[in-house]
């Protein structure tokens, strides 16, 4: 996407707030509910690594869903792969499929859930970039640049838990790798969305160079 943003969506029955919110960090009944079917005996591995995407997808992204149109087992590398298949569709109306491998289920953690959120919309990402005309291999900087400065630089959904500063520096560090890879012109239209991503980086330095609290 040419503006590098993407909104995440609450689950449709989500317009009420709980009696009792979680505290700052913690994960509220939905997100405990996936990381539970996540890290249970049964089905099989296959089955739980692809349902904690579709459970992901339905209840943080509702109102983009169909941009997948399935999801497979397993991912090649590491974390999902996102492609868009050589099915004929109308222009701006194409699907991804996401392929999921074993490290993303082994990694839904508590610790790691608000990451495995944020990862999917990365990847949603992705197939809205295709539909905005962004294929090829001559804008795959572009197109990670942006989603890795989303992915890092956004605020962890509430109820999901918390990113930690060391993921979300190697995230941004990818966003800044991804812009010197960038054309000349590319790198002068994204240059005020890199200087938001240098001042985060450098925040998130400066804070691991922060003296403890007495």
């Amino acid at each position: 996407m040419s503006s590098g943003t993407f909104s995440l969506q609450r689950h449709p029955d989500a317009g009420t707030a709980p009696a009792t919110a979680p505290a700052a960090g913690a994960l509220d009944e939905k997100a405990q509910a996936i990381l539970d079917a996540a890290e249970a005996d049964k089905p099989s591995k296959e089955e739980r690594a692809k349902n904690v995407v579709w459970s992901i997808l339905k209840t943080y992204y509702a109102d983009r869903q169909d941009l997948i149109k399935d999801v497979t087992y397993p991912a090649t590398n590491k974390g999902l792969i996102t492609t868009t298949p050589a099915a004929k569709a109308p222009k701006g109306a194409e699907q991804g499929s996401i392929a999921v491998s074993d490290e993303f289920l082994e990694q839904t953690t508590k610790e790691g859930f608000a990451r495995r959120v944020l990862q999917v919309g990365h990847e949603l990402m992705h197939v809205e970039q295709i539909r905005k005309g962004m294929s090829g291999s001559d804008k795959s900087a572009e197109r990670e640049f942006l989603a890795f400065a989303w992915e890092g630089m956004a605020e962890e959904v509430a109820g999901t838990g918390k990113m930690n500063r060391g993921t979300r520096l190697r995230l941004i560090n990818e966003a800044i790798k991804n812009y010197k890879d960038l054309g000349e012109d590319d790198q002068k239209r994204y240059k005020d969305q890199y200087d938001e991503v240098v001042k985060k980086k450098e925040a998130l330095e400066a804070k691991k160079k922060a003296p403890a609290a007495p």
